[in-house]
């Protein structure tokens, strides 16, 4: 079944960014990735799913944010998470767990000001957002545990931590070590009646500490152009297709006009075809009973 959507800004600004999506989904490979900051709705929860390549390993980084905090704050620990990442020496070097939990006091005044302004309201760290990372097929989870407000949780080495569990890694039914194809859970589950920012990030052993000094990874011009010319077309594509569901919104508009007048002039037709059907019927019964009276035979 096709679903056909009411052209609108929002459909606009859907369409615009998928094919931007499309047309720049290449670029991710030499990006640098950010952790995702993401929000969880008060006595609610929020999952994601993700799987390691057979080969590969990765590190997880989790952290609650208080949703009122102020947008530098966030910012902060967001570079300080990034920082993780290059602070290692090689890519498979674990990241550092000397991640202190009043980092906070090391930062620009206005972050250390605004942590611990919340954390005198809200009176302590604690967040009730509850972190569970476990495999699908699993109702054991691998790492369970209570997230408190600017205390990173890391697990290093995905992978090796999770075989190295005996009690979680066996399948539930078989008894034999469950497979990377079913990969991974990662729940937060907000406790409190409040709503809850937490942040999670994914570094894979693959990926190099600094993309940016590996020769393989380095862009240039050639590759540039190609891209370009791609974004240039999409980008020419996307105006077209937004020109046209821009006047077909219009015509929309106008035959929507059209129809409430022409449904108009029917009602008002339709109340003047009943006011002369009773103006006709009045006057017959008035000559009728006129010509009775006349004649005497009434």
């Amino acid at each position: 079944m096709v679903v056909l959507l009411k052209p609108s800004l929002w459909n606009y600004n859907i369409l615009g960014f998928i094919l931007l999506l499309n047309a720049t989904g290449f670029l991710s490979t030499i990006c640098d990735a950010y952790p995702i900051i993401f929000e969880v709705p008060k006595d609610g929860s929020k999952c994601f799913k993700f799987n390691i390549p057979p080969t590969d390993d990765a590190h997880m980084v989790f952290m609650s944010i208080p949703s009122e905090i102020e947008s530098i704050v966030e910012e902060f620990y967001v570079d300080q998470i990034m920082q993780l990442r290059t602070n290692r020496k090689t890519s498979y070097d674990p990241l550092s767990r000397s991640f202190s939990k009043t980092v906070y006091l090391s930062g620009p005044t206005e972050v250390k000001e605004a942590a611990q302004k919340f954390l005198e309201t809200n009176g302590g760290v604690r967040s009730s957002l509850r972190l569970k990372v476990q495999k699908p097929s699993d109702q054991r989870p691998i790492r369970q545990q209570e997230l408190n407000y600017f205390a990173p949780i890391i697990i290093n080495h995905m992978e090796r931590y999770q075989k190295g569990n005996k009690n979680h890694h066996l399948h539930p039914q078989y008894g034999k070590p469950a497979t990377n194809i079913e990969g991974y859970s990662v729940c937060f589950e907000n406790q409190s009646k409040k709503q809850v920012h937490a942040m999670f990030d994914t570094v894979f052993v693959s990926q190099p500490v600094n993309p940016d000094t590996d020769k393989d990874e380095t862009m240039t011009k050639d590759h540039l152009s190609p891209m370009e010319e791609e974004l240039d077309s999409c980008i020419s594509a996307t105006k077209s297709i937004i020109s046209e569901m821009r006047y077909l919104e219009k015509r929309e508009d106008r035959m929507r006009v059209t129809t409430h007048s022409i449904k108009s002039r029917i009602r008002w037709l339709s109340y003047m075809s009943v006011g002369v059907l009773f103006l006709v019927s009045f006057l017959q019964v008035t000559y009728l009973k006129r010509y009775f009276k006349k004649k005497k035979l009434m």
